[in-house]
């Protein structure tokens, strides 16, 4: 089990690695830098926390996808429009295959807990101890980590099927779904093994260390596996022609994302104690007091940034196509019906204003 748990994979890289600024004063402004670095002082608040150039990017990163899964249905989902009902206007937002972005949501709130989980478990002793709280703890963050790649290949099919068209309002052709949800089960399959496989190296080969050694190759080959129709949908994405499609930008974002993501999706173990071991055993802490592994951790910013700014461009391409066709609706409406009937929309209601 020591191969695969988050918190066995890392470095902790101690602020002793900083080298202290010389002749500290006692005065008020140098006060604060002694009491948080220490500065050779047993009062030191930071280094009492155990992995925390980790934990600090770590959280951060939990905090950047939870306003990533917060923004996308709020501002990233269907269109808000006007409509004139009754002598009174009323918002509502129109919600279409092309402009649903619920599990892109999903995506960055699984992301999120994944990372806010993670943080936890490196706090709290108990988890890092080998045990039951550690099976837990284990387990718990595969289910997020396998949701999340379950929802990004799901959310890249969609975008596949309903926003790749020869033309406007064109359906998914037949052989389009089969491929869609041939991908999905085989993601679905590959979550259901990941999440077995997690529960013998927890449960059964743990006292074993051969047997865990090869577990956790499998494990890794799952994450990879795992990331195989996500990166499938994404090339199908980004060389598909189409006369509606995303933009040159939006494609190569889109792959660069998606390409960066499986290598980033692979757990610490992975690269500090498989990988790279020689490696991270004679420089533990490249980066002073950053280890090899928070570079990763940097890298996922950058990844689910790109993945974020493809889910705005294709909103707004999408969104402006959406706001074309129902002022076109309308507008025939009108001429029909100079008495203004209601647009008939499948819509989502808004507070009245």
């Amino acid at each position: 089990m020591s191969h695969i748990y988050f918190a066995k994979g890392i470095v902790d890289c101690p602020l002793d690695n900083i080298a202290a600024p010389r002749n500290i004063s006692t005065s008020s402004t140098d006060l604060p830098y002694r009491y948080l670095l220490g500065s050779h002082s047993d009062r030191s608040v930071l280094r009492s926390i155990p992995y925390l150039s980790t934990t600090c990017l770590v959280g951060l990163l939990a905090v950047y996808l939870f306003v990533f899964a917060v923004v996308t249905p709020l501002a990233l989902h269907g269109v808000v429009a006007t409509r004139i009902s009754n002598g009174r206007m009323r918002k509502i937002r129109h919600v279409t295959d092309a402009t649903n972005n619920i599990m892109w949501a999903l995506v960055f709130l699984t992301g999120g807990l994944r990372d806010a989980a993670n943080v936890v478990f490196l706090q709290v002793e108990v988890f890092r101890e080998v045990g039951e709280a550690s099976r837990i703890a284990i387990l718990l963050t595969s289910l997020f980590h396998g949701l999340h790649s379950v929802f990004l290949a799901f959310a890249l099919n969609e975008q596949r099927m309903y926003r790749v068209q020869d033309y406007r309002g064109e359906k998914p052709s037949e052989q389009l779904q089969r491929q869609s949800r041939l991908l999905n089960r085989i993601t679905l399959g590959i979550f259901i093994l990941l999440m077995i496989g997690y529960f013998i190296v927890t449960h059964v080969t743990e006292d074993n260390e051969t047997i865990d050694k090869v577990m956790s190759w499998v494990l890794y080959a799952c994450y990879l596996f795992m990331s195989i129709p996500a990166m499938l949908a994404s090339i199908w994405v980004s060389f598909h022609k189409a006369v509606v499609e995303p933009t040159g930008r939006a494609k190569v974002i889109i792959l660069a994302s998606v390409i960066g993501h499986t290598i980033v999706l692979l757990p610490s173990s992975f690269w500090n104690r498989a990988v790279l071991r020689t490696f991270v055993e004679k420089y533990p802490c490249p980066g002073s007091f950053l280890s090899f592994y928070d570079f990763i951790v940097i890298l996922h910013f950058v990844v689910y940034g790109a993945m974020f700014a493809f889910v705005v461009m294709e909103y707004r391409r999408n969104a402006q196509i959406l706001q074309s066709e129902l002022y076109a609706g309308a507008t025939q409406q009108l001429l029909m019906d100079p008495s203004g009937p209601d647009f008939p929309l499948n819509e989502e209601p808004v507070p009245d204003y």
